[in-house]
């Protein structure tokens, strides 16, 4: 009778192991590096905030992270969900004026929209392949980072 408990306890170790081993890959997953942080920041032309601008985030071969500037210049970065930032790594950053449909801003109803012809955002900055900007994000960080535009 003394073999019993012994032979249980064995098969309880064995089932223990057996469970770890199949929770180890579960666990694995959700210990990888973070690919994505969060990003905000500010945009001036001159020292002067740029409202209601689309601030666009390119990495290579990762999807865009785009953003809208508030009456501050103030902005918040989204990729997939609702301000969740950009992907880690290299970015080209453009800029383009935002244009309310109905020509309401949804953003501040107290406020005109700006006209699509701004002077606040240089037409070099409007396309990803004449823009100067680019931003490096770190995944798994807050990433503040701003602009100030020049003619």
């Amino acid at each position: 009778m003394n073999d019993r408990p012994a032979e249980t306890s064995r098969r309880l170790s064995l089932h223990g192991f057996v469970l770890v081993a199949m929770l180890l890959p579960v666990a694995a997953v959700g210990c990888s590096p973070p690919q994505m942080g969060p990003v905000s920041g500010k945009v001036t032309f001159q020292g002067q905030p740029v409202p209601m601008a689309i601030i666009c985030f390119q990495p290579q071969g990762r999807p865009m992270a785009m953003g809208v500037t508030d009456k501050e210049g103030r902005y918040r970065l989204s990729t997939k969900g609702h301000f969740d930032g950009a992907f880690g790594g290299r970015h080209s950053v453009f800029l383009v004026p935002w244009q309310p449909a109905g020509g309401e801003n949804q953003l501040d109803p107290a406020s005109t929209p700006p006209p699509a012809d701004r002077a606040d955002i240089p037409e070099r900055y409007r396309i990803s392949q004449t823009s100067s900007l680019t931003a490096d994000v770190v995944a798994g960080r807050d990433n503040t980072i701003d602009f100030d535009l020049v003619p």
